[in-house]
């Protein structure tokens, strides 16, 4: 071959072998357009190879309200957590270290809040099922079983509490319990004075709440906010109901004795207020419904509520990712789904991944850091009340209170309903400093 052809037969394998490498790099970075995909789960912290995972199961104990009118919250927290755990479980666990981890949510019912239910419930989640987590409905709850985990802690048997109750927790001197909603001092300020606002003539209240802890402490939350967000603003009544009532009409017939411009229905359960509003329209009640239960099915028309619907302009993406979700598997919204969704998002997506691991007393280091922030569906947040416990709590999970109303009578949520305002942390923190348990 001749000194030209060599060279020409170099340059042309030169030129293949580019072609090739070229090719090679195509391939690797072909593929479709990237899309919008839910949340990851996964963890930073993965381990060279996947065989040497082993597999770690994070057991979440929830007690909660399964039976009777306060049914349609239990049902909330426990799809929400379901719904997590199953998202966690087919992105394929978490990684976290060398463990892949997933998560079993074990629910019991507390038949509406009921202390000597929870306790028992608290003994067999912690001592029988051998739970990491447990989440709480009614802040009784959580008050009741603060004995059990306190010792269980101190005899090595870690657990973190995340409640939805609003009142009361635990003392500040064991700060074991982290509220992952609004807590219903927020909640009365913002609905109260929504309502107020919808109609400035109303000066009048009775405040309904069930006899339990929760309705006791509910009654003094917005009595206050009566008292401050409405000039002239008078409290004709408290009403207490058990929470085993069947005929609700003695209530009633009570209320409209007093003929009030509106009709704090507080923390009354879903399930009383949809018949005692009825009962009270039927007797001539024409006023609003303020109460700091979030939006369900069969809601009276003229209620007053917190929650954002998911039609609402300003829904994030995650939200709307979940609201999805939700509806598909459960058929419907429950009431407090969004605040449950909200704020048990971190539990599943922040804190075990935060801390590296799943030991649950490196958890709590973690999360309870200064300075320490975490995702929820509408903002980054973090815990307050640190310096200013409120109702004996010292970590509250910081959020915003939007409200909303039922503009007429359906049961085709969310239909009929109108976004009213929103209340931001930043206008909500500042009062704790003069809120007393």
């Amino acid at each position: 071959m001749t000194r030209k052809g060599k060279i020409l037969n170099l340059v042309l394998g030169i030129a293949l072998i580019a072609t090739l490498f070229v090719g090679l790099i195509g391939c690797s970075s072909s593929g479709t357009s990237p899309t919008a995909t839910p949340p990851s789960t996964q963890q930073t912290s993965t381990p060279t190879s996947t065989a040497t995972l082993t597999e770690k199961t994070i057991k979440i104990g929830l007690i909660t309200s399964l039976t009777g009118g306060s049914a349609p919250w239990g049902f909330a927290e426990r799809g929400i957590l379901e719904m997590y755990a199953k998202e966690v479980k087919d992105q394929g666990g978490l990684i976290i270290g060398n463990q892949r981890v997933n998560f079993d949510v074990i629910s019991l019912d507390d038949q509406e809040g009921t202390p000597s239910a929870a306790v028992a419930d608290a003994n067999q989640l912690v001592y029988q099922n051998s739970v990491d987590i447990i989440v709480t409905l009614w802040g009784g709850d959580a008050f009741a079983i603060a004995g059990i985990l306190k010792a269980a802690n101190a005899n090595g048997v870690k657990t973190i509490e995340f409640t939805s109750g609003w009142s009361p927790m635990t003392v500040p001197s064991d700060p074991t319990v982290f509220r992952f909603i609004l807590d219903e001092n927020a909640a009365a300020i913002a609905t109260v004075a929504a309502a107020h606002k919808l109609d400035p003539a109303a000066k009048t209240v009775v405040i309904v709440n069930p006899d339990i802890a929760d309705g006791h402490n509910g009654d003094k939350a917005d009595t206050n906010a009566w008292l401050t967000e409405v000039p002239g603003g008078t409290v004709l009544d408290h009403v207490f109901y058990d929470t085993a009532t069947v005929d609700y009409m003695p209530i009633s017939s009570r209320i409209m004795a007093h003929n009030p411009d509106c009709i704090d229905f507080s923390g009354s359960s879903p399930g009383s207020i949809v018949q005692i509003a009825a009962q009270c329209r039927s007797l001539g009640f024409t006023g609003l419904f303020p109460t700091g239960v979030a939006t369900f099915d069969g809601a009276p028309e003229g209620m007053v509520t917190i929650g954002i619907s998911p039609d609402y302009g300003n829904v994030t993406p995650l939200q709307k990712h979940y609201a999805e979700i939700f509806k598909q598997e459960y058929g419907q919204y429950y009431p407090f789904w969004e605040y449950y969704g909200n704020g048990l998002y971190p539990l599943f997506h922040n804190f075990f991944q935060d801390a590296g691991s799943t030991d649950i007393s490196k958890v709590y280091q973690t999360i309870t850091a200064p300075g320490y922030t975490f995702d929820t569906w509408w903002a980054k947040s973090h815990w307050f009340g640190a310096d200013v416990p409120i109702w004996n709590i010292s970590r509250d999970i910081a959020t915003d209170v939007p409200t909303l109303m039922y503009i007429k009578p359906t049961s085709a949520w969310p239909s009929g309903l109108q976004q009213l305002d929103t209340v931001p942390f930043s206008q909500i923190e500042p009062m704790y400093s003069g809120i007393k348990p």
